[in-house]
Parts: structure tokens; C-alpha cells; sequence
């Protein structure tokens, strides 16, 4: 049986997020009929490791693969106006997860497009939310992890 958790007291969203490399190329999410980009993964559900989580939302998202979360990124906490005037927070977990150079990686989700990109191209893209997209640049370059906010 499941362990029941309390209601939360707050409406941070915790997020897996992954720097899905395979060779010397990123993959990025969109969802379709938008113009901005973002890391593959999603939600931690109560009780479910950062880890796990990203790996079950990889499975979800892309299928089945040999993915190799490699090492830990660094942590983007954003907040950002949703709709109807609301606010939402997110604290983003971010893994570098590698894949074999020849795997096919397509979206198993109707309403999500994938797209590989080399690394030195992604200034490019509109990759949100914008702090990531700086802190990962910076990682391309250093390895260093990192932790960036917005408010």
C-alpha cells in the first residue's frame, strides 16, 4: 500500500528536468503550436525520487531507452505569470542524461515535438525559463552546477 501524504500547504511544483545529450547534441521540447522551448521531463509525484521521477517521465514522454543519468546539472527556480493573472513556482531539478548516438528519441505525447540541436546553437532557441537557459550555457562551457532564481 501507498503512504498517504498531507494536502500540500503550498503550490511549488517540484520538476525533473533532463539535458537529454546525445553526441554533441541537446533535445528540446516544445508544445506543438508554441514557439519556446524546454528541457524533457516533469513532475515528482509525493514520495518519488528526483531521479526516478525523471526517469519515468523519460519513459513517458520519449518510451523505453538506455537512459544514463550521468551527473547533476544544477537547480532553476522559476516563478512566472500562468493565466487568469496567477502566478506559478517551479523548482526545476536538472540531470544531464545521455543516449546512445543511433537511438531513434521521438515523442510518444500527441500535443509534444522534439528537436535536436547542436549544443554550440542553443543562444538560438527560446529555451524557458530564460535563467536555464543562461545557467546551461554557462554549463556547456564550465561543468560547473549551478542554482538560479526568478522572482
Amino acid at each position: 500500500m501507498a503512504p498517504s501524504f498531507l494536502p500540500p500547504d503550498s503550490h511549488i511544483h517540484i520538476i525533473a528536468r533532463a539535458v537529454l545529450t546525445q553526441g554533441k547534441k541537446i533535445v528540446l521540447c516544445r508544445m506543438k503550436g508554441h514557439d519556446y522551448f524546454f528541457l524533457p521531463g516533469g513532475h515528482v509525484e509525493d514520495g518519488e525520487p528526483t531521479r526516478a521521477a525523471l526517469l519515468r517521465e523519460l519513459h513517458e514522454e520519449i518510451g523505453p531507452g538506455d537512459y544514463n543519468i550521468w551527473s547533476f546539472v544544477g537547480i532553476c527556480e522559476n516563478v512566472f505569470p500562468a493565466k487568469d493573472g496567477l502566478m506559478k513556482h517551479e523548482i526545476n531539478f536538472v540531470f544531464r542524461v545521455d543516449v546512445p548516438e543511433g537511438a531513434v528519441i521521438a515523442s510518444r505525447e500527441d500535443h509534444i515535438e522534439l528537436i535536436s540541436v547542436p549544443q554550440g546553437d542553443l543562444a538560438e532557441y527560446d529555451l524557458r525559463p530564460a535563467e536555464l537557459k543562461k545557467a546551461l550555457i554557462q554549463w556547456l562551457e564550465d561543468g560547473e552546477p549551478f542554482f538560479e532564481e526568478s522572482a
